[in-house]
């Protein structure tokens, strides 16, 4: 209990990327997008989710479970021409399918590696 409480101050401050793709499928068929947010953690609450504040000033929860250390090296998009190293990425899936009646919004948190590729797709994208 204590080296899980030391453990979970020490990410106090420690960088974030969290990639978000969305899916709509509709009667015109399947669309998305993908949003990264950078941010620093700034606390951690009682439900064990980073609380992650982004530089625009938003505020993002992730499970801690859900914090994967970025691949060593690794340089993500931040914005056209820049690149960030985070200390861990995160990615979550919303999937919202209108044709649905019993799960018509299914959100998801990645594991690392597909975490990763969302946070590197970007990129290219």
């Amino acid at each position: 209990m204590i080296m899980a409480a030391a453990w979970r101050r020490g990410q106090l401050g420690k960088r974030v990327l969290i990639a978000f793709k969305t899916t709509h499928i509709d009667r015109a068929g399947e669309t998305g997008s993908l949003v990264l947010r950078h941010g620093a953690v700034v606390a951690v609450d009682a439900l064990g989710r980073a609380v992650v504040v982004t530089g625009e000033g938003e505020y993002l929860r992730c499970p801690l479970s859900k914090l994967y250390l970025a691949p060593a090296g690794g340089r993500f998009p931040r914005s056209p021409g820049h690149r960030a190293r985070p200390d861990y990425v995160a990615a979550e899936e919303l999937v919202r399918d209108f044709h649905s009646g019993t799960r018509p919004a299914v959100a998801k948190w990645l594991g690392k590696q597909s975490a990763i590729a969302l946070c590197r797709a970007k990129a290219h994208g």
